[in-house]
C-alpha cells in the first residue's frame, strides 16, 4: 500500500480537505476505507505536545507484525495495520528530528 502526506486545514464543521489528486495517485474509489494519521503542522501552542516516542503496545504490535510480515504469515488487514504502524514510527522520528534541529538552532542564537 502507497502513503501520502500533505497538509490541509480543518474546516468549521470539522471536515478536511481530501486532494482528487491525490486519490488519483494512490488509486482510491469511493467507499474505500483509508486510515488517517493527524498531528499539528504548526507550533501555534494550540495543541498538546506531541510525544516523540511510540506507545509501548504500538510499538511491541509493530514488532510482532514484522516478525510475522518477514516469515510471510500476515494477513491483508494486517499488512495494513503495519503500514499505518510504520508511517506513524517515521513520523515520529521526523517531528524528533525537527525538534533536535530547532533546540540546536535556538542555543546557537
Amino acid at each position: 500500500m502507497e502513503a501520502a502526506t500533505y497538509s490541509s486545514r480543518i474546516r468549521e464543521d470539522g471536515s478536511i480537505n481530501f486532494p482528487v489528486k491525490m486519490r488519483h495517485e494512490l488509486g482510491l474509489r469511493a467507499g474505500d476505507k483509508i486510515k488517517i494519521v493527524v498531528y499539528p503542522a504548526n507550533g501555534n501552542g494550540r495543541s498538546k505536545r506531541l510525544s516523540t516516542q511510540m506507545a509501548p503496545a504500538k510499538q511491541k504490535r509493530m514488532d510482532e507484525l514484522l516478525f510475522r510480515h518477514r516469515e510471510g504469515d500476515i494477513s491483508f488487514e494486517e499488512k495494513s495495520e503495519l503500514e499505518a504502524l510504520v508511517l506513524e514510527a517515521q513520523i515520529l522520528t521526523v517531528e524528533k528530528a525537527k525538534r533536535s534541529l530547532r533546540r540546536t538552532r535556538e542555543s546557537r542564537r
